[in-house]
């Protein structure tokens, strides 16, 4: 039987009435797991867990309903994250291979056929990531994944931009405001911008491209948008609640509409403290359109095939832009959860738990180390030279061309000045499988002294 490995993993403890506490409603405990793969589905490790404001919602007793379920308590906490497959029985995804969707955020999970089978070829539940324009892989936790998707589907199926018309995007700093501020100004909107530093205010103005915009902790929301808009709004895309859902109301011209991405400004309150919306007759008088979703909703999802045609490449041209906020190590997980609702991120919250180029280095190093004799035996160099292959395309993987180009290079240079190099024809004969055999060794032998904490 397959020994335990260690798996370091974040839990949910005890549903919060306001802001999570670390060590009460979640804590970061070793469980661990054997890396076998279940019928019909697959072991992942980790690289990168992605944050959303919306998982404080699913902090939550299980009697209260909502449109996702709660986290289990004692259970680990899912996002929507980037993994790498190392085991598998699953015909879509052979070992080796990125995964994007809802994973548990612990150094490695399980996943069972049945879960990976609940979503169909138009809205999986896991997919495969191919990444063909060779981008860091964080943009497909952010603008290439869950909130991504999120801005392009709710703008082109819901906002449906006229050009010249004045949106207000509210947390236009955040993962999914970011990019509904930019597709507006494709569209020929005027956008009204607000954030709640002058630091995010200025990068949406001079980097996002946003018309005009405020600091709401600096002037009343109120104030700032009778200032920017004094003929109203035809379009808000919320992302706060609240108080700026209020004014919102308030300053919609007729007809105008009200796109509800999120309510960030309540997840941290009890209901009894949640904030009282008192201008809800102006619906009416304005013939106000207001409208919640989830980007997967039938209605809007067929937007989703543009999404992976077009974002991936204006990314690679530098059309979208984009910031993240980094952690490393899952040790830093509830600091990167916190900082969402305290002012401490900028853009998407990230945390990367197992890096690609880490283990990368720390396998080249583990080999170079054990090879640092030069082989005697052709099929050694052969075993070798296949690790270090694999090693290149990891590297090739997350991005950095010129540590990719060196080390290629580098490695070339050894193979080729050993005359006892097994040549090319010599070792023709082995197939792909037995090349991804030696790769995966090469990966698994290093993992056991790696910490990836």
């Amino acid at each position: 039987m397959s020994e335990l490995t260690p798996n370091k993993t974040w839990l949910f403890k005890k549903p919060p009435t306001t802001l999570p506490m670390p060590g009460i409603n979640t804590a970061i405990e070793d469980r661990p797991l054997r890396l076998i793969s279940p019928p019909g589905g697959l072991v992942m490790r980790l690289l990168i867990a992605g944050f959303d404001p919306h998982q404080r919602d699913r902090m939550r007793e299980p009697s209260a309903l909502d449109y996702v379920p709660c986290y289990e308590i004692d259970e680990p906490i899912s996002s929507f994250s980037i993994g790498q497959v190392i085991r598998s029985n699953h015909e879509r995804f052979v070992e080796g291979s990125l995964i994007a969707g809802l994973l548990p955020i612990s150094q490695y999970g399980v996943i069972p056929g049945e879960m990976i089978d609940i979503g169909d070829a138009a809205a999986p539940i896991l997919w495969r990531v191919t990444n063909d324009y060779n981008l860091d892989l964080k943009h497909y936790v952010g603008t290439l994944g869950l909130a991504g998707m999120t801005a392009w589907n709710s703008f082109y199926g819901l906002v449906k931009p006229v050009s010249g018309e004045t949106i207000w995007i509210n947390a236009a700093s955040s993962s999914v405001g970011q990019l509904v501020v930019q597709l507006a100004k494709i569209e020929g909107m005027r956008v009204i911008a607000s954030v709640s530093s002058d630091d995010k205010l200025d990068y949406v103005l001079n980097e996002l491209g946003a018309d005009v915009g405020f600091n709401y902790r600096q002037e009343p929301i109120q104030d700032a948008l009778k200032r920017l808009a004094p003929d109203g709004l035809d379009v808000v895309f919320d992302n706060i609640g609240g108080d700026h859902f209020q004014a919102a109301i308030e300053n919609m011209k007729w007809f105008g509409r009200i796109i509800c991405c999120g309510m960030a400004s309540q997840y941290n309150q009890p209901v009894n403290k949640s904030y009282g919306v008192t201008n809800l007759g102006e619906i009416v008088r304005r013939r106000i359109k207001i409208q919640g979703f989830v980007y997967s909703d039938e209605n809007i999802f067929g937007n989703v095939d543009n999404f992976w045609k077009t974002v991936p490449r204006w990314i690679s041209e530098g059309k979208i832009k984009s910031r993240y906020t980094e952690f490393e190590g899952i040790k830093n997980v509830d600091q990167a959860f916190i900082s969402m609702f305290t002012g401490g991120s900028f853009g998407k919250t990230i945390v990367r738990i197992n890096d690609l180029k880490d283990l990368a280095k720390a396998i080249a190093a583990g080999l170079t180390s054990n090879y640092s004799n030069a082989p005697t035996k052709p099929e050694e160099w052969w075993q070798i030279s296949l690790m270090y292959t694999a090693l290149i395309d990891y590297w090739a993987l997350t991005g950095d061309d010129q540590y990719n180009a060196m080390t290629k290079q580098n490695i070339v240079g050894q193979i080729a000045s050993k005359s006892d190099f097994m040549s090319a024809n010599q070792t023709s004969y082995k197939t792909n499988s037995e090349q991804a055999s030696w790769a995966l060794a090469a990966m698994n032998a290093a993992e056991a002294g790696l910490d990836s904490s």
